[in-house]
């Protein structure tokens, strides 16, 4: 099993020999992380005037009216039309009453209003499905490939060209398993909290690592493989996360500024570095894996041929 101290001593050590490139990465990924907060904040921020738009549209709406009361005379128009079907209609000036329902006068305003707020509706979903896209095509395989710069820099100092690596070689690929991770996660986050996070945050927690390793693996071999490597991990790797509660503390002291020139670029690389240690964990169960198999068969064929010869005997 790995131990938490040197996994964070050997991430921490790859980061500080390469400082400054890292701190650029781990801000990359700050603002991928907050960009859907971000778009949020200005779809609100974009309704604001929204009572000056609705006066307007109320004044037009009122000066429409009176041009019509200017131009239109009821009473005339009825005495040219005795045909018409007239019964229960009131006559007040220039107001028409049916029956005892008044038509309100407030209809317009109303109108007015709902229309305001179907156009809201349609241009926050036109907003979202953008904010969805560009995340699905733009933001997670950039995240892919600032997850990419980490894990190169546990060997060798990284440059910062390994970012754009989720543009390469397989994008469709990088794609489809990172977004089929994101409705995994996000279906079971509707089913239960907890589950969603256990699933979401642990047991796919390693699928961006294994497509750098395995390019080609595929969506759901990647998925799989991530949920079946953390078998038995979980509580470790949460024990390990929360082991960095003090440094997000004094990150909030600070105002985010730890988080920017440390937290961050420790973490990301302690992450990769973890990563490495489960992977060479189910390495070594694959590799032994093996030699019980054929130890077993050894033993079984041994006592085939012991069998054998008691027979040979007895005949």
């Amino acid at each position: 099993m790995w131990d938490r101290k040197q996994i964070k001593a050997t991430g921490k050590e790859a980061f500080k020999a390469n400082y400054w490139r890292c701190v650029l990465v781990a801000l990359i990924i700050t603002l991928i992380t907050g960009a859907g907060a971000a778009s949020g904040g200005a779809g609100g921020s974009s309704v604001s005037p929204r009572g000056e738009i609705n006066n307007e549209i109320q004044d037009e709406i009122n000066d429409d009216i009176y041009d019509i009361e200017e131009e239109f005379d009821l009473e005339q128009f009825l005495e040219e039309n005795p045909d018409l079907d007239v019964e229960g209609l009131e006559l007040e000036g220039t107001s028409a009453v049916i029956g005892t329902k008044a038509i309100p006068s407030g209809v317009g305003e109303g109108l007015a209003t709902g229309g305001i707020i179907i156009v809201a509706v349609i241009f926050f979903i036109l907003i979202m499905a953008v904010a969805l896209v560009v995340s699905f095509l733009v933001l997670n395989p950039l995240m892919l490939g600032c997850r990419k710069f980490f894990y190169s820099n546990l060997d060798a100092p990284a440059e910062v060209g390994e970012v754009g690596y989720g543009f390469s070689k397989n994008y469709g690929g990088f794609v489809k398993a990172l977004l089929l991770t994101d409705v995994y996660t996000l279906l079971w986050t509707l089913l239960f909290i907890v589950p969603g996070i256990i699933k979401g945050y642990y047991s796919y927690r390693l699928v961006p690592y294994i497509l750098i390793d395995n390019p080609d693996i595929g969506a759901k071999a990647a998925i799989t493989k991530s949920r079946e490597m953390m078998n038995g991990h979980k509580w470790k790797t949460f024990v390990y996360d929360l082991s960095f509660l003090g440094w997000w503390i004094l990150t909030i002291l600070t105002l985010g500024l730890l988080a920017i020139f440390y937290v961050s670029p420790y973490k990301n690389s302690a992450d990769a570095q973890l990563y490495k240690a489960i992977r060479d964990c189910d390495n070594a169960q694959y590799e032994t894996a093996p030699v019980a198999e054929a130890e077993t068969a050894a033993v079984i064929e041994t006592s085939v041929e012991t069998d054998t010869n008691n027979d040979s005997d007895v005949l």
